[in-house]
């Protein structure tokens, strides 16, 4: 039954990427004139960067790293809080298991798998934090 269900799915999302394609509409770009003579084209009348300038390549990258910087914070000390709220359940579970060995081996697996949950989300803060700061610091001494 499953299979059927998802191959019915499947084929729908087929069907609806087939059948888009009148949905897609032309873009066009007002404003832009085109010149050439020889073996140059000229464009000009919209906000082109200029070809002939250098880029830093460091500013490029900064920008959205320092924009999505607080988010990736958040959602990563949520998950890590979430982790260690699940593993101090798992311990008061164990703690009224009792005699009971079934729910004593479910709240010890708890615990374990929260704990490994603590210490990859705590690792990965910490590694996300380190490349951050180290793209977010200028490195513009020259030796």
């Amino acid at each position: 039954m499953k299979k059927i269900v998802v191959s019915i799915l499947f084929s729908l999302c087929v069907l609806i990427g087939t059948f888009n394609s009148p949905f897609i509409m032309e873009a066009h770009a007002g404003g832009i004139s085109f010149s050439g003579s020889g073996n140059k084209i000229e464009i000009s009348g919209g906000n082109f960067p200029s070809m002939s300038e250098e880029v830093d390549a460091v500013e490029i990258v900064k920008e959205p790293f320092e924009k999505y910087k607080s988010i990736a914070v958040a959602i990563t000390g949520f998950a890590t809080v979430t982790a260690f709220l699940s593993m101090i359940f798992s311990m008061a579970k164990l703690s009224t298991a009792g005699d009971n060995e079934m729910a004593r081996k479910k709240a010890i697996m708890g615990i374990l798998t929260s704990g490994i949950g603590v210490a990859i989300l705590g690792s990965s803060t910490m590694i996300i934090a380190f490349f951050w700061d180290l793209f977010s610091s200028s490195n513009t001494s020259s030796g």
